[in-house]
């Protein structure tokens, strides 16, 4: 049983482009269509925040916000951050950039509010 089991894994294996093939492929080369749609959905994503962050800003109103749900939309766009910096993609550190400065500001006014309704 475990000769079939390192059979398949060392014949799995051999179907893996090394990072040369990749590199001259057009796996490594975006194409404007899927480098339109990145960038798309970076703006997309990014403005879907801005309304809500104009809105608590101007109004300073986080009464029917959820503090859980800020929380992990900005953890989750820091780490996509990161992960788009380390991956020097272009489309993941603008979206994530944005997102989490909008996050960033609705949270720091739920948080607010919270310790002044606590005090």
């Amino acid at each position: 049983m475990l000769d079939i089991l390192t059979d398949l894994d060392s014949a799995w294996l051999e179907r893996i482009p090394d990072k040369d093939e990749v590199a001259s492929s057009n796996l490594a080369r975006p194409t404007m269509t899927l480098l339109f749609f990145g960038y798309f959905a970076a703006f997309c994503t990014a403005v879907s925040f801005l309304p809500q962050a104009i809105k608590t800003i101007k109004t300073r109103e986080v009464r029917g916000l959820s503090v859980l749900t800020y929380l992990f939309l900005f953890l989750g766009s820091i780490s996509w951050l990161v992960y788009g910096s380390l991956q020097s993609d272009m489309p993941l550190i603008v979206t994530n950039s944005l997102t989490t400065i909008f996050s960033g500001i609705i949270l720091f006014f739920i948080l607010r509010e919270r310790n002044n309704t606590y005090n």
